[in-house]
């Protein structure tokens, strides 16, 4: 069982950093596209602007899912450092439980928005609106299945079991 999850989770990573580079390559595409067939072809792009901040959207969403899996996100370590284990593990359960609720926030906000804007279309793409609107319960979603695991594995080592980092850091 656990094989499969860490096959499902190498997978979830890869496939969110192929879409995280794919649409950082469309959006730069999309704008210098944009910027040579109006001033220099002079035919107007008009879906390109669209698109482009689709693409942010879905970056900025996808890069957030794939910094809080990573363990990567911003955080102040200066004072928490200091901390005792004990203390550390305990903020940190906190903590993820925080964004946990967060993302639970976004799904059910987010599927909301998603909903709302299902009939309104976009003047230059044709399609429906609320494509803007799926990465936020989509990437809640994610963001809530990696808070509560890492949620379950600060209360293993709260609790005195050994979780996967305090092996890593040991066997170093």
């Amino acid at each position: 069982m656990r094989g499969l999850l860490t096959k499902i989770d190498r997978f979830l990573i890869f496939a969110e950093s192929a879409l995280i580079v794919f649409t950082m390559l469309a959006m730069v595409f999309l704008i210098v596209w944009q910027v040579i067939a109006r001033f220099f072809l002079h035919i107007p792009v008009p879906y390109a602007e669209d698109l482009a901040r689709l693409a942010v959207v879905w970056s900025i969403f996808m890069g957030a899912t794939l910094s809080l899996r990573l363990d990567e996100h911003m955080c102040v370590e200066v004072i928490f450092k200091h901390f005792p284990k004990k203390l550390q593990h305990f903020a940190m359960l906190l903590i993820q439980l925080a964004v946990g609720a967060f993302a639970l926030i976004m799904v059910i906000y987010g599927y909301r928005y998603y909903m709302f804007a299902a009939n309104d279309f976009t003047t230059s793409l044709g399609y429906d609106r609320n494509i803007f609107f799926l990465p936020t319960p989509l990437c809640g979603a994610l963001m809530l299945i990696y808070s509560l695991a890492q949620a379950i594995g600060s209360l293993g080592r709260l609790l005195g079991f050994d979780g996967p980092e305090e092996e890593k850091e040991g066997s170093a």
